[in-house]
């Protein structure tokens, strides 16, 4: 019996020391991973700390605060009121108008928003050019008789405050191709906002629904429009101010 064969003994020094490379290799090679991994986490956190590299392609935060935008036209379109008359954007030419989207079995901050529009139609002197408009995306549900019972519960004047429904994918591309507001089949994914809209039917301004400053701001863009639509000699409408907001920063 061969105890020590001199090819295998070989073999197995050649195998101890090409195995101490490898080692080698795999560490060197973990650590120029790791390396890397941490470059990567730098730059992350640098773009982070900086904010989004592109803005967001949908939803609120795609369109901002703000009331120096250029005028944007909306589309035409033709809805029906609470009261089932048929109202169409020339219907509201000639008029400065505020929007807002809810639904009236929204379970969370459309009561909000809508008492907010109620605060503006008592803010509003009823003689002035201005009307707000009240548009469900939840049509299959909100008909002229449901959207009735709503306008009455929050008070608002015949003529002065319109509550609209419709066709469910008009509504929903008025939002997102002429508002710019997010909608969906879901009546939950919908915007809080308030647009400002000028007597030519172009939007204006948009603003926080449920925010006490930017509901202010709105009202002070509404006398600029009234100004702007009304003869010189005769003036803006006054408005009153929102309840709560008189004491609040300007900080447009």
């Amino acid at each position: 019996m061969i105890e020590n064969p001199v090819g295998i003994e070989s073999n197995k020094e050649l195998a101890s020391s090409g195995g101490g490379g490898t080692e080698r290799f795999l560490w060197a090679a973990l650590i120029a991973i790791l390396v890397g991994l941490a470059g990567l986490c730098v730059v992350l956190m640098r773009r982070t700390s900086n904010g989004p590299a592109t803005a967001p392609s949908s939803g609120d935060a795609a369109v901002p605060l703000s009331t120096e935008l250029p005028p944007r036209p909306l589309p035409a379109f033709s809805l029906v009121d609470h009261t089932g008359r048929d109202v169409t954007l020339a219907d509201l030419k000639g008029r400065v108008w505020v929007a807002d989207f809810f639904f009236t079995s929204c379970p969370g901050k459309c009561p909000m928003v809508t008492m907010r529009m109620a605060e503006l139609q008592k803010a509003i002197p009823a003689d002035a050019a201005v009307k707000l408009v009240s548009i469900t995306v939840d049509p299959d549900r909100d008909k002229p008789e449901v959207l009735a019972d709503y306008a009455k519960q929050f008070g608002a004047q015949d003529g002065r405050w319109l509550f609209l429904t419709g066709d469910k994918q008009t509504i929903i591309s008025l939002c997102t191709e002429g508002f710019l507001l997010p909608a969906t089949n879901d009546p939950n994914d919908h915007s809080l906002r308030l647009t400002l809209v000028d007597a030519d039917g172009r939007i204006r301004g948009y603003f926080e629904g449920g925010d006490e400053p930017s509901v202010s701001r709105l009202q002070r863009e509404i006398r600029k429009l009234l100004s702007e639509t009304r003869p010189a000699a005769d003036g803006p409408s006054a408005l009153q101010p929102i309840p709560g907001s008189e004491t609040k920063p300007d900080d447009n």
